[in-house]
């Protein structure tokens, strides 16, 4: 029996599985590439930016938008590191999804870490966090200038709300 301090994860069963396809399918979009870090880095600037520029009483609730770019982030650093593993943290209410290694150790909560900076109001982070839990050999940059962030075909996201 291991430790009670020992995180205990599984695999994600097949509601879960479906949950985070459904998170993915709120992104998508013709013009939207999932699978392009600059491209999920501009959405979540514009997402969370006008989130924040919106007086509170006003604001959408952002728990699908942080979960589905969660999601999405982690993904985009399973394209970079094919052995990490979506696991689900044992007998955790709500879900919570992490990646781990080959050895079942965690290396990141890309939904808690997304959450975490929305409320921050951090908005150029997803570079620096990709390179720390995946690196990848080229100079592969997330950051784009701000007008990718406000073409108009990114923006109708959040008017799904």
């Amino acid at each position: 029996m291991p430790p009670r301090t020992a995180l205990r994860t599984e695999r994600p069963d097949p509601a879960q599985l479906v949950w985070m396809e459904e998170l993915r399918e709120f992104l998508r979009e013709p013009t939207m590439r999932l699978d392009n870090a600059a491209a999920v880095q501009a959405l979540y600037i514009d997402y969370c930016s006008r989130w924040h520029g919106t007086p509170e009483t006003d604001r959408w609730n952002p728990n699908t938008s942080i979960n589905a770019i969660g999601v999405v982030v982690g993904d985009l650093m399973r394209a970079r590191r094919p052995e990490l593993e979506w696991r689900v943290v044992a007998d955790c209410r709500p879900t919570t999804l992490l990646l781990t290694d080959p050895a079942g150790n965690p290396v990141a909560s890309p939904l808690s870490d997304v959450a975490t900076r929305w409320m921050a109001k951090e908005m150029l982070w997803m570079d620096a966090y990709l390179h720390q839990h995946a690196p990848v050999a080229t100079a592969e940059m997330t950051w784009i200038p701000s007008k990718l962030a406000q073409r108009p075909e990114l923006r109708k996201h959040a008017a799904r709300f």
